[in-house]
């Protein structure tokens, strides 16, 4: 299964405290997940977890209660999906001037990174935090960050006028992999989003 994740805005470098960035950052590409899970064949696995989450026990299931979310990750352990990640980062910066204005690339790759992956405790969420209307279960790519099977990143010159040294435009192709058979079966390579 492939498709492709857009993000454009603030990518700060990573630093103490920063949980509500990168709450703000799953927000953004729950929204975008969203829409994915209406599609076969993640429309199945939905229905599947829609039945489960009116009898929900953490245990269970492959979504996870943190501080009051239950996060349904793409890819986790009991399906035996992993990600594979193709990221093109363009920055209005020139080559070489990262550390003068946003922050080093290893930094806000950090940040990115951890946004696409739930929280682990509640202590990485922002004090105070709660599902939204349309965010049970709350999407997110994966379980834990080891489930990054692969992952390239080029940075690119982004050459618009008057852009904020700080804003990105992300461009993730992603492409989930099987480890083993599970609920998709053989068809879930062949969907591309």
């Amino acid at each position: 299964m492939e498709f492709t994740l857009v993000y454009r805005g603030q990518l700060a470098a990573e630093r103490v405290g920063q949980r509500d960035e990168k709450q703000r950052l799953r927000r953004i590409f729950h929204q975008q997940f969203a829409v994915l899970w209406k599609e076969p064949p993640l429309d199945a696995l939905q229905q599947l977890w829609n039945k489960e989450l009116q009898h929900y026990q953490p245990a269970d299931d492959i979504t996870s209660t943190v501080g009051g979310f239950i996060y349904a990750p793409l890819c986790n352990e009991k399906y035996g999906t992993v990600a594979d990640l193709e990221i093109d980062m363009l920055r209005p910066e020139r080559p070489g001037s990262f550390r003068k204005s946003a922050g080093d690339i290893d930094n806000r790759l950090k940040v990115l990174l951890d946004s696409l992956r739930m929280p682990r405790y509640k202590g990485e969420l922002p004090d105070m935090d709660v599902p939204g209307k349309d965010e049970s279960p709350f999407f997110c790519l994966l379980e834990d960050d080891a489930l990054i099977h692969d992952i390239s990143v080029r940075s690119h010159r982004w050459l618009e006028r008057n852009a904020d040294p700080g804003e990105v435009l992300l461009i993730m192709r992603i492409r989930i992999l099987l480890t083993r058979d599970n609920f998709f079966g053989s068809n879930f390579g062949s969907w591309m989003v």
